[in-house]
């Protein structure tokens, strides 16, 4: 599938831009790259929707202060998110995003041991200014590993694809890992950290692809 660009100063444009990028299915590195997206993604937005519950139903929060919660973790973000891109500027992007979501694994695990109201608020700050940044650093990524700057926002929407799919099944199956009636939410913070710390393994093979390429 094609769309042909508008037209520039007057004149038909014969350009045409393709919306599919065979080429980026027969791209090691590219591939892995998405794979580790849509593993990390499938962790991303975990702590975003189930803190309130545990918060409430773990920690012993009251309703009020498991919502107050959720907006500290998401204001925790932007810092994480600053943070993000000189620590890319100086080490690159792929190594910084490899360290950022190996931290959010270790997190993730970590969660299996917080159960109060203090270290509930403590860890929603600690995992936003660590996984926060993950959203800003793939798209930096995808120029380096397209073979043209023509092909970048293509591989930017497929990249970004596959991050979507791990974000559809994360709900249902944390949601079926998860029982808050009686507070377990173990199996699904060691799935979300088993996801998260194969993006990161993942994403170490691209940044070493990436190095052998420059």
């Amino acid at each position: 599938m094609a769309i042909i660009l508008p037209a520039t100063r007057g004149k038909r444009s014969n350009s045409v831009r393709s919306l599919l990028d065979p080429t980026a299915f027969h791209d090691p590195a590219f591939m892995v790259f998405c794979v580790a997206l849509f593993l990390m993604w499938i962790a991303y937005w975990v702590p975003f929707f189930l803190l309130p519950t545990f918060a409430q139903f773990k920690a012993g929060a009251s309703s009020n202060l498991a919502f107050y919660i959720l907006v500290i973790c998401k204001a925790s973000t932007i810092p994480g998110r600053y943070i993000a891109v000189p620590l890319s500027n100086r080490f690159g992007p792929a190594p910084t995003m490899a360290g950022f979501a190996l931290a959010s694994s270790a997190l993730l695990f970590g969660w299996m041991g917080v159960n109060s109201v203090a270290s509930t608020i403590g860890w929603a700050v600690l995992i936003a200014l660590f996984m926060g940044p993950l959203a800003v650093l793939y798209p930096i990524i995808v120029p380096h590993l397209s073979p043209n700057k023509d092909l970048v926002g293509t591989r930017i929407g497929i990249s970004s694809a596959a991050a979507a799919m791990g974000t559809s099944i994360e709900f249902p199956v944390t949601l079926a890992l998860d029982d808050s009636k009686t507070g377990l939410f173990w199996k699904s913070q060691v799935f979300c950290g088993t996801c998260m710390l194969g993006g990161a393994v993942l994403m170490v093979y691209v940044y070493y692809k990436m190095s052998r390429t420059a």
